[in-house]
């Protein structure tokens, strides 16, 4: 195979080659940044469970004073 003929190869392949790897480093960039939007939602929702039981047992305590003030 002349020299010629392989560079054509070469540059021939190479396009597909760079916009595969193109394609696959956006994948990555795509992946990591729903991964950290996961991992944000993620911890929203341990944030407003943590407010969620404060609340809870705030308000049962307050209804269990009011229970035992009508009880008196």
């Amino acid at each position: 195979m002349p020299v010629d003929q392989i560079l054509k190869l070469i540059l021939e392949q190479t396009a597909p080659v760079a916009l595969a790897i193109f394609a696959m480093w956006m994948l990555n960039k795509t992946w990591d940044a729903r991964l950290a939007d996961a991992k944000c939602y993620a911890s929203e929702l341990v944030d407003h469970r943590r407010e969620l039981i404060e609340v809870l047992t705030a308000n049962t305590e307050a209804i269990t004073r009011l229970c035992d003030r009508d009880q008196r």
